[in-house]
């Protein structure tokens, strides 16, 4: 018969809890996946207000042009009139999760109108968010067009 050490139990219990530390994990990577596909149906319905929430007062935004993006810049373009989006079809989405932190990556494809003019752009995307107040804010987006 084995017998069990404390540190056979030890190992045990660590094993126990990373299995129930990743099922955690896998709830708090569901939940940030969750808030940027509620964020990109925001920016499809064009809702800026809506938007806000899922926004950091220091969120920033680069990648398809030269410039950088502010949050006021970002909703202000989000509510354009002259532009209009189908929702966006996302593919190869994954989320990882360092304690108050979090990065999404991830594959769209943006189709719609710009100043009546058809857009259709392919991008891989990685955003950051942060935990504040229980919520999951991006802080930081960046896009990269696929050609």
């Amino acid at each position: 018969m084995r017998r069990i050490t404390p540190m056979l139990l030890a190992l045990g219990l660590m094993g126990c809890a990373s299995t129930r530390g990743s099922a955690a994990a896998g709830m708090t990577e569901a939940a940030v996946l969750e808030t940027e596909q509620a964020w990109y149906a925001a920016l499809v319905a064009k809702d800026s207000a809506g938007l806000e929430k899922f926004l950091a007062d220091d969120f920033v935004l680069s990648g398809l042009d030269p410039s950088v993006e502010c949050r006021e810049r970002y909703l202000q373009t989000v509510a354009m009139p002259e532009r209009s989006l189908e929702p966006l079809a996302l593919d190869d989405r994954q989320a990882r999760v360092y304690g108050d932190s979090a990065v999404t990556t991830g594959r769209a494809q943006l189709r719609g109108l710009w100043n009546d003019r058809p857009l259709a752009i392919t991008f891989r995307y990685t955003n950051v968010f942060v935990l504040r107040d229980g919520h999951w804010l991006a802080v930081a987006s960046h896009v990269s067009k696929v050609e």
